[in-house]
């Protein structure tokens, strides 16, 4: 390893999960991301997103991170880690301050801390995020980007995501044990929606549900904006885990025939295409037709699709509130047929996320550019906006508001905000 490229401008990717780890690199420059290599490998040592054997969940890292080294030919130290599982808390907010006049890049900073001052336990909770939806000015709403307005009275709402502390904690500890000496946590669902999701779709109200092997993780935005976030602990593994029930099959027998073979709806196989599958111990394979797969998978899909639909009312959002429907993402909604189930549960239109970005480059776009990847692309897309260019190697998370360029400028407005959080946490 001490031989290969380095460079502080190169940083991974890390989305940590319950069943597989996804690492991509990437190299950063002001206008682009170079993708230069990337690996995804069996995860052990953590459930529903939350470490429970550190030993186990560094090896997986570190197996991971090896590989994505190798495939790009360099060495890495700086990443992006993804945040999820059920510790994860988000509450909306406001700040109010009273200016002189004129709104100033220090005035916006000031309205955003005191919307989130005493808002989480410094001993308990992890700050993420502070995530600004819109600033109000002297009774004029709906404002993006107040500096330079002229006015006496600033508002702000904003949308505050914290995590445990300790299980931020025990996910840096690990990525620390992978050579990877500065690491930034970002919420995972903030990823994923990074990658998939247009600036149209952020306008018109869309949801974003993130099935993960461990938990599902629901995202929305309206008004181009993130309103909210939850995380379900029921997702994919819930569909592996009947399959090798249903079948008598290992745990990893049943993960391989539902991601080959697997279907969400029965009335989509046309031919009973037959195949082999393993028993537990030493007992002769057996052919399986896909069709009785398909019904063992469906009910599980549908449950997962009718725990977020539940949580979306019980929340107080309605399917008229998602002009732009549903995206499904993570590894476990490129089950075949889990479109068309999802729409009829939804009862609205529903694509599945994909990584998309002008600012992606190199011959791995298209390798890289699948569903499974979505939070990992994510997470360089977050980098790239937050990324201290004239400072190769500081990593920050900074708050922001619709689109990339809010708080996320170089120069003398990004060095005060470094210098504000510095003060601040």
């Amino acid at each position: 390893m001490a031989s290969m490229q380095t460079s502080p401008n190169i940083i991974v990717g890390l989305d940590i999960g319950t069943s597989k780890i996804k690492a991509v690199i990437g190299e950063l420059s002001p206008n682009h991301i170079e993708i230069r290599g990337y690996s995804i490998v069996p995860s052990k040592g953590l459930r529903n997103g939350v470490v429970i054997n550190i030993e186990e969940t560094k090896r997986s890292i570190r197996t991971a991170m090896e590989e994505a080294q190798s495939f790009a030919g360099c060495q890495v130290d700086c990443a992006y880690i993804g945040i999820t599982g059920s510790h994860i808390k988000s509450i909306s907010s406001h700040g109010v301050i009273t200016i002189n006049n004129e709104v100033t890049a220090e005035d916006v900073q000031r309205v955003t801390q005191q919307a989130h001052a005493g808002k989480y336990s410094l001993t308990e909770e992890h700050m993420l995020h502070v995530l600004p939806q819109e600033f109000t000015l002297d009774m004029q709403e709906g404002i993006l980007e107040p500096e330079g307005m002229a006015g006496k009275r600033l508002e702000v709402k904003t949308h505050i995501i914290t995590a445990s502390q300790s299980a931020v904690r025990n996910i840096e500890k690990c990525v620390l044990s992978a050579g990877l000496a500065k690491s930034t946590p970002v919420l995972a669902q903030l990823a994923a929606s990074e990658a998939v999701l247009s600036d149209d779709e952020k306008e018109l109200g869309v949801c974003v549900v993130d099935i993960g092997g461990g938990t599902t993780d629901i995202t929305v935005y309206r008004n181009g904006s993130m309103q909210y976030t939850a995380v379900l602990p029921i997702a994919g593994n819930y569909v592996t885990n009947d399959i090798a029930i249903a079948f008598n099959t290992p745990t990893d027998s049943a993960e391989r025939i539902k991601v080959q073979y697997g279907c969400a709806m029965p009335s989509l196989i046309k031919e009973d295409f037959k195949f082999d599958v393993q028993r537990v111990g030493e007992r002769e394979p057996f052919a399986l037709g896909q069709r009785l797969l398909s019904e063992v998978i469906r009910p599980r899909m549908e449950e997962i699709f009718e725990n977020v639909e539940a949580r979306l009312k019980q929340d107080g959002f309605s399917k008229e509130m998602f002009g732009a429907g549903i995206v499904i993402t993570g590894g476990s909604s490129m089950i075949f047929g889990s479109v068309p189930l999802a729409e009829e549960i939804f009862d609205m239109p529903v694509r599945i996320g994909v990584p998309k970005s002008d600012v992606l480059s190199g011959g791995l776009v298209h390798e890289v550019n699948h569903s499974e990847l979505a939070t990992a692309i994510g997470l360089l897309l977050y980098a790239h906006q937050n990324f201290d260019l004239d400072n190769p190697g500081y990593v920050y998370v900074t708050p922001r508001a619709k689109g990339p360029g809010f708080f996320a400028t170089l120069g003398s407005r990004l060095r005060r905000l470094k210098n504000w959080f510095s003060a601040s946490f």
